[in-house]
């Protein structure tokens, strides 16, 4: 029985890792959700593939982790300041 949902695979921690840390990048250059899904579903030349083949859900949960690094980032230089200024 076939369904209409696309089947993922599942990526292992060091990829998740490292998705997340270009789309914290991403952010702090500006990039809006629309561009890292076009970023994310690029089909490479020499793979015929996307880029991460995740869906747009997935990089929202990307997104909310590279956010919660960009705040963790951001509560470290607060204290680093404030105790060193």
């Amino acid at each position: 029985m076939g369904g209409k949902y696309k089947k993922y695979t599942k990526s292992s921690k060091g990829t998740i890792a490292e998705r997340v840390n270009v789309v914290t990048e991403m952010i702090l250059d500006g990039m809006i959700r629309a561009d890292m899904i076009q970023y994310a579903s690029k089909i490479l030349p020499e793979t015929q593939k996307p880029r991460w083949d995740v869906s747009s859900r997935q990089i929202d949960t990307y997104i909310s982790k590279a956010n919660q690094q960009i705040s963790k980032q951001y509560e470290k230089d607060i204290k680093h300041l404030t105790k060193n200024g």
